[in-house]
């Protein structure tokens, strides 16, 4: 209740002083009159003090006097409507004795006259002054005067806490420089010694180690050495990400050449390591296949633990497409669909086969495409289908450049350029393609548009190794899971169910007509549709027509005879054979490079 009150009271005593302001203040007409003459005023003033009539201003009075006049009307501005009306109160204020003028919250303005200077000797304000006895031009004068009282002691008051700001930071920096000196090393980011080069200075280090020296602009580095310095020690990789420099321009004068990539271009001597430690010596292969590092062994006794996972037949493939790219809405960055959905389910079978999401890492040139896939990734986690598609979510993804330093178990690279232009941007960038292929330490695999890339003559080079080593195909050699009633060399019999594997080889194959294969298979209509009309499970046409082939392997009476038949009055006579003899179970050779699957026109990409 006191509170209440104490809230009435207040907002009683707002409504009084801004009903007094109004009638105190002279009207706007006149308020603008004073101001003109003012101004008039100080005008012919100047003029008198000017040496003759015919000289100019300097431009550094000129510019002064046009910053002056901007803050003048800035400050009028902000003096408008300084009381807000509370609506809760405003109802029960009697405006009938204001007479005729418009609403007090509309029209209430104090002009700001002052023009502060040095020099001011404007009187004090005689605080027993009676403000309702005083005319209208009396009251002009005396707002000026008030403000002139106001604006000395402000700036009185900002002098003084500055004063005392310098005084307090000074303790400080003297308590932290007391405090480091105890210490033989000290650690800093870049733009932390910038902010702090005072106190390198009255530390006087006689060596500056800078790690990922070719990643730091040459102006920025040099800023923050101090002139004590003897040893300077720089560590990087001149062959990985440049500086970053927003302005093209400025890129163009290469000014996103590093000191240390500069010092090496002038031929100045440094000492390069010869052995790699991180990634399993066909991954490095690709390094060497682009010539980025005149010398670059494996050190057997540091990689030889990244073994792979028992499921995954190769630590090296390039899963290609032909699905074009598009771009974000309201943005210049690009996604590709297709390869989020090829992406995102290989994750499936990862996490399905016991993989750890912290094992996993899915890289992104394009900030559209991990805003894109993480989505997606969020969106099947949150499918209670499986247990192990919670996993998901635990996922990183991110972009390219982000985790350059970085490094993981296994790395899903999403390409997405796709576009009949055959265009790539910054991904032709040797620099950029170096960190994309040596995050992974256990196995790399690359989603893209083989034909696209391989305008590119340093991904033709890769595409074209992973080629010959038969790593090129339109999905990942997953390993079969053999189930503990299943053999390895029992013969496949005419009631053996489909495998993973050939499901989805199927269903690559009757894309374009898995609705009419449904129907042939007489399926439930319902759960036909419940298919075609979920786009939340199954967003791609390749995934309707596999769950559609499970429906039908799971079938109590299922026999591979049966879909033979289907197969013949789908029109899809070729896949026969390969049904009946199982062939497709464990496909050898170059297998993985003949298979063509038709795009959602039902053309053959």
């Amino acid at each position: 209740m006191f509170k209440e009150q104490n809230f009435h009271d207040t907002v009683f005593l707002e409504e009084y002083l801004k009903s007094s302001l109004k009638r105190w203040l002279p009207k706007r007409e006149m308020q603008e009159r004073y101001q003109d003459h003012k101004e008039q005023s100080n005008s012919d003033r100047n003029k008198k003090n000017c040496p003759s009539s015919s000289s100019t201003v300097p431009d550094d009075d000129e510019e002064d006097a046009i910053d002056r006049k901007v803050l003048d009307k800035n400050r009028q501005q902000d003096a408008v409507e300084e009381f807000d009306v509370v609506e809760s109160y405003c109802e029960s204020v009697n405006e009938e004795d204001l007479g005729d003028e418009e609403p007090l919250a509309d029209d209430i303005k104090i002009p700001f006259f002052y023009d502060y200077s040095e020099t001011d000797t404007a009187a004090d304000v005689d605080e027993d002054l009676d403000l309702w006895t005083l005319s209208n031009d009396d009251r002009m004068d005396f707002i000026c005067a008030l403000q002139s009282k106001i604006v000395r002691e402000f700036s009185k008051a900002v002098t003084l806490y500055e004063d005392n700001a310098k005084c307090h930071q000074d303790i400080l920096d003297d308590h932290d420089v007391s405090i480091l000196r105890e210490y033989d090393v000290i650690g800093m980011t870049v733009s932390g010694a910038g902010t702090r080069l005072h106190l390198l200075n009255q530390l006087k280090p006689c060596a500056v180690i800078v790690e990922e020296a070719a990643e730091i602009i040459e102006g920025q580095l040099v800023s923050v050495l101090p002139p004590s310095i003897q040893h300077l020690v720089m560590l990087g990789d001149q062959e990985q990400l440049k500086p970053r420099v927003n302005c093209y321009q400025l890129k163009k004068k290469r000014l996103d050449c590093s000191m240390f990539e500069r010092l090496i271009n002038n031929k100045m001597s440094f000492t390069q390591l010869g052995q790699q430690c991180r990634m399993r010596d066909e991954i490095a292969d690709l390094l060497r296949e682009l010539k980025i590092y005149d010398v670059l062994k494996t050190n057997s006794e540091k990689t030889c633990h990244n073994e792979l996972p028992d499921y995954i037949e190769s630590s090296l493939y390039f899963v290609k497409h032909t699905e074009p790219e598009s771009k974000m809405t309201g943005s210049n960055s690009l996604y590709n669909e297709k390869e989020i959905y090829l992406i995102l389910t290989v994750a499936e079978k990862l996490m399905k086969n016991g993989y750890l999401p912290d094992d996993v890492t899915v890289l992104c040139p394009y900030r559209g495409q991990v805003d894109k896939m993480k989505r997606a990734f969020k969106k099947k986690s949150s499918d209670p289908k499986e247990e192990y598609f919670t996993k998901l979510k635990d996922i990183n993804i991110t972009t390219v450049d982000s985790f350059q330093g970085e490094e993981n178990k296994l790395i899903l690279l999403s390409l997405v350029r796709s576009n009949p232009k055959q265009k790539i941007g910054f991904l032709a960038e040797r620099n950029r393609i170096c960190v994309a292929i040596s995050r992974a330490r256990c196995g790399l695999y690359i989603f893209g548009n083989s034909a696209v890339y391989s305008t590119s003559q340093n991904w033709k080079k890769i595409i074209d190794l992973l080629a010959k080593k038969q790593k090129v195909g339109w999905f990942i050699p997953f390993k079969e899971e053999v189930k503990a009633e299943e053999k390895d060399d029992e013969p496949v019999s005419d009631t053996t169910k489909l495998s993973s594997r050939e499901l989805t080889w199927l269903s690559l194959k009757i894309v374009t007509k898995w609705k009419v294969v449904a129907g042939l298979a007489n399926l439930d209509k319902n759960k036909i549709e419940n298919v075609d009309l979920n786009n939340v499970l199954y967003t791609e046409p390749c995934q309707k027509a596999e769950q559609i082939l499970s429906m039908i392997n799971k079938k109590p009476d299922f026999s591979r005879r049966k879909l033979g038949d289907i197969l013949v009055e789908g029109k899809f006579d070729e896949l026969v054979d390969e049904v009946l003899s199982g062939q497709l179970r464990y496909p050898t050779g170059d297998k993985d490079l003949e298979i063509v699957p038709p795009n959602e026109t039902g053309t053959k990409s």
